[in-house]
């Protein structure tokens, strides 16, 4: 488990590795962060990362 100072719901402040990127997508809903890794290009491409963060109540963060 890793804590990161600051408020990761402020994306300017946000460490990079809670960004979404080609292999992992970042989802901050009222009181959770969630990281989804897989290959969105391959075996993953049937899920859809905003399909869940609506399911849960979050938002899907984009890549800076």
């Amino acid at each position: 488990m890793r804590t990161y100072p600051g408020d990761p719901k402020v994306w300017d402040t946000m460490p990079e590795n809670l960004r979404s990127d080609d292999s992992h997508k970042v989802i901050i809903g009222e009181d959770f962060l969630a990281s989804i890794t897989g290959d969105w290009n391959s075996y993953s491409k049937h899920i859809n990362p905003s399909t869940i963060a609506k399911q849960v109540g979050g938002k899907l963060i984009p890549p800076k």
